[in-house]
């Protein structure tokens, strides 16, 4: 969900980039609702949220899962190609714009979610612009993360082949939020907490997704680092070259037949990755 201005392949990146796992959601409304006020009328909790906010939503994989528990979605990204290929539903609009132009009134918003993109941002405009549109009293701000992961397992042949091209063809052409991201946002700056009186780290895990060897070869092609490297190396496609290798992988496997490799006797390779959570309410400024 990259807010850079730049447009992917689109439509690998809405087949490929994986969903949020369901625990990641738990944790986020379990702080939104231990904030919520109660409904003064019936001295209940309402059932339903105001207004979300998901910044550089690309094709819409937050909304998708956060669209029900509010009252009204605002979805923004600066490619239009990725806002036209998004669901739509009723109550959510797309616009295409910056991440720290949110338009909305001041003190309106009681959640605004950024996934796997803030790296790219001017952050600290960002997190002013978040501040101005959060309820002060209740509004959460909540990005996340992912690790590059592991396919099968850490050292495993098709791993080796899969950090080669991540690390060593495509190194020279990510930008420095990247290795940021990469990092679990340790190395994000400004320090939320430079603007959150309150600010939760979760480590999670996502969920273990079977791919195919053309899926995995897709899912390289909607990396930024790949369309970087491919604008200046246009003969060269380092996405065929490590599907190539992965095929000869699993032909090499599914004629030894080793059972300690079923997860790919049958085609797939599994893809395990770690997701760093960071909730922050409570604004300082």
């Amino acid at each position: 969900m990259s807010n850079k201005d730049v447009d992917y392949l689109s439509d690998a990146y809405k087949l490929l980039r994986p969903t949020y796992p369901d625990s990641l959601y738990n944790i986020l409304f379990s702080v939104l609702e231990s904030r919520k006020p109660p409904c003064q009328e019936c001295n209940c909790s309402n059932k339903l949220y105001d207004v979300a906010v998901d910044v550089a939503t690309g094709t819409g994989q937050v909304v998708t899962s956060i669209a029900s528990r509010f009252r009204k979605v605002l979805a923004t990204d600066k490619s239009d190609t990725q806002l036209a290929l998004a669901d739509p539903f009723p109550n959510v609009e797309y616009k295409c714009c910056d991440a720290s132009s949110i338009d909305l009134p001041t003190g309106s918003v009681d959640l605004v979610t950024v996934g796997q993109a803030i790296h790219w941002f001017d952050v600290e405009a960002f997190y002013r612009e978040a501040i101005r549109v959060l309820k002060p009293n209740s509004g959460v701000l909540a990005f996340w993360t992912y690790d590059l992961g592991v396919l099968d397992k850490a050292g495993s042949e098709e791993d080796l082949e899969f950090l080669k091209v991540h690390k060593d063809t495509l190194g020279p052409y990510w930008l420095p939020g990247m290795s940021v991201a990469m990092n679990g946002y340790k190395d994000l700056k400004p320090n939320v907490e430079d603007f959150f009186e309150h600010v939760e780290r979760h480590d999670l895990l996502m969920d273990d997704t079977p791919y195919s060897a053309e899926q995995i070869a897709g899912y390289v092609r909607s990396w930024s680092g790949y369309r970087d490297f491919r604008l200046k190396n246009p003969d060269v496609d380092p996405a065929e070259s490590l599907l190539r290798a992965l095929k000869d992988i699993i032909e090499t496997r599914q004629k030894e037949r080793k059972s300690e490799h079923d997860d790919t006797v049958i085609g797939q390779f599994i893809y395990r990755r770690k997701l760093t959570l960071v909730i922050a309410y409570g604004p300082k400024v």
